[in-house]
């Protein structure tokens, strides 16, 4: 396969090599290119066409005119042109004024407290409430945790105080869960 691949090249390379040097051997330099004729229009005669203008045009607009200038004859061949387009006005109603959103009120978190039981006792009363694995026995007034105040037994419910925002939270009595008043 080697040998029929070296053959297959050396017979390409021996062609193009051939089709390389013909042109050399069999042609001159001079019969492969030549030059096209240069081309140099006639200018009008510059007398007939000053006579002309000044048929035309009177003698008056053609006098102060240079003799190159009065010959050529005049165009505007490259008139300027405008291809500016305005653009359309949006029909797009102002903005509106930035709406000033309410501030949000603070909310406590949940009550973390299960009521659990109450307690008479030299008749003071004592609630019993549970938060996780702790049980506390509280009364009317006392502060759990420096964060809940106790104010109150009303009802079926027990009243507390959430004293970083000094809102009201409830425990219903016999429920697991809490919620603010």
């Amino acid at each position: 396969m080697d040998k029929k691949r070296s053959l297959i090249w050396l017979g390409f390379l021996a062609g193009a090599t051939t089709l390389a040097i013909i042109p050399e051997l069999f042609w001159d330099d001079e019969q492969l290119v030549q030059p096209a004729p240069s081309y140099s229009p006639e200018l009008p005669d510059t007398a007939a066409v000053q006579a002309i203008l000044q048929e035309e045009q009177g003698s008056q607009s053609a006098a102060h005119l240079p003799a190159e200038q009065q010959a050529i004859p005049r165009a505007d061949l490259f008139p300027a042109h405008s291809w500016y387009v305005a653009p359309p006005v949006p029909d797009i109603p102002p903005p509106a004024a930035p709406r000033v959103k309410a501030p949000v009120l603070p909310a406590a978190p949940p009550v973390p407290f299960q009521f659990v039981g109450t307690l008479r006792d030299n008749e003071q009363l004592h609630i019993v409430l549970q938060r996780n694995q702790t049980i506390h026995v509280v009364s009317v007034g006392d502060v759990i945790d420096e964060t809940y105040r106790v104010e109150g037994l009303r009802g079926r419910e027990v009243i507390l105080v959430y004293l970083p925002l000094d809102l009201n939270q409830s425990v219903l009595v016999g429920s697991t869960a809490g919620s603010a008043l």
